[in-house]
């Protein structure tokens, strides 16, 4: 979702600093890493410099967070949508959970 503020700001390390060098998760049934998200704004980037009109509107609602002992996790209702030249182009919305664990 920090990808929405990407084509206005461009930067990177602000999007960057939200993930652990270790991160790992999955996204449209692909295994993310920072490394590929690093990639991906790169290459995000490079077409906003070419003169992509490409942007990113999400939004989330109903986010509920539960903790127990080292883990914790959340589910939210999220929106993201692919917009160019003023006109939806895709759009992608359900119920995500999140989990994470918590390092001693």
């Amino acid at each position: 979702m920090a990808a929405a503020t990407f084509s206005e700001a461009r930067d990177k390390q602000a999007v960057l600093k939200l993930y652990t060098k270790d991160y790992a998760g999955i996204q449209d049934g692909e295994t993310e890493t920072r490394d590929s998200i690093d990639k991906w704004l790169s290459d995000y980037e490079s077409d906003l410099n070419k003169g992509s009109t490409l942007r990113f509107i999400s939004a989330v609602s109903n986010l509920h967070v539960r903790m127990l002992g080292p883990a914790a996790w959340a589910t939210y209702d999220y929106v993201f949508q692919a917009i160019r030249k003023g006109e939806l182009e895709a759009q992608d919305s359900g119920n995500a959970p999140h989990f994470c664990a918590r390092k001693a």
